[in-house]
């Protein structure tokens, strides 16, 4: 297993509500960001990241989304500092940067 890959998700510190939805496929999403990932851990919604008045936050969409920062499965809202791991599903790694 190699190392990674950094990905950067685009969130605009000019609007007060900036939401990136997490998803494996793209049938009717009509915001600005999404972030498209393959494979069956993935849930069609799986998860929400929003950007609100400079807090960054990860919400799972379902019981069924697996969604993991630093290593501890979330069930819940939950803020994102600078330097974390988020993970969707059981192998989609990310550095919240």
């Amino acid at each position: 297993r190699g190392k990674p890959k950094r990905h950067v998700l685009p969130l605009n510190v000019t609007e007060v509500v900036n939401v990136t939805e997490v998803a494996n496929n793209k049938p009717d999403y009509n915001g600005k960001h999404f972030l498209q990932l393959a494979g069956s851990d993935i849930r069609p919604r799986h998860c929400v990241i929003a950007h609100t008045e400079g807090i960054v936050t990860v919400t799972p969409n379902s019981q069924n989304a697996e969604t993991y920062v630093e290593g501890q499965r979330i069930y819940e809202t939950t803020m994102l500092k600078h330097g974390m791991t988020v993970q969707f599903g059981r192998d989609k790694l990310y550095k919240f940067l």
